[in-house]
């Protein structure tokens, strides 16, 4: 996700960085910074070394979407949905339709194709495996710590 941050003395005025970062690590990253020990076994991790120059070193981004395809539909939870699941690593993106795999989507993010214009995924066979089977592997282990809550 894209973040701005401002820390006066801490974070250099034209300080940037490239590596895809998660909204769930800004709870860590400013709980280091305030001196108060967080809880372990979070998913998330504090941004300070990547803030700070010590880190380069780039980890999976996972997201998830529960959207609703029909925003005039009356009942919210009985709307049609659409379930993505995508994962980020290094410079590639992979979205995973849930139900309907024929629809996922491989793409590599640089400058000649940051809108996502071209579907990687039958040309590029093994980066699509290898990140299909990181969003499996995640988000199976995802449903399992937390209960379901049917709609």
């Amino acid at each position: 996700m894209p973040l701005l941050m401002r820390y006066t003395g801490v974070i250099g005025a034209d300080t940037s960085s490239s590596v895809p970062v998660s909204n769930m690590d800004l709870m860590p990253t400013l709980l280091e910074y305030a001196g108060v020990k967080h809880s372990e076994g979070l998913s998330a991790v504090s941004l300070r070394p990547l803030i700070e120059g010590s880190q380069t070193a780039q980890r999976d981004v996972f997201c998830e979407l529960d959207g609703m395809n029909d925003p005039n539909h009356w009942i919210y939870w009985n709307a049609p949905r659409t379930d993505l699941r995508a994962v980020y690593r290094e410079n590639w993106k992979y979205i995973h339709h849930v139900g309907r795999p024929a629809e996922d989507e491989l793409y590599q993010l640089n400058a000649t194709s940051i809108y996502e214009t071209t579907n990687l995924l039958t040309s590029e066979p093994v980066v699509a495996q290898d990140l299909y089977r990181a969003i499996l592997s995640n988000f199976s282990l995802w449903k399992n710590a937390l209960p379901f809550i049917a709609r």
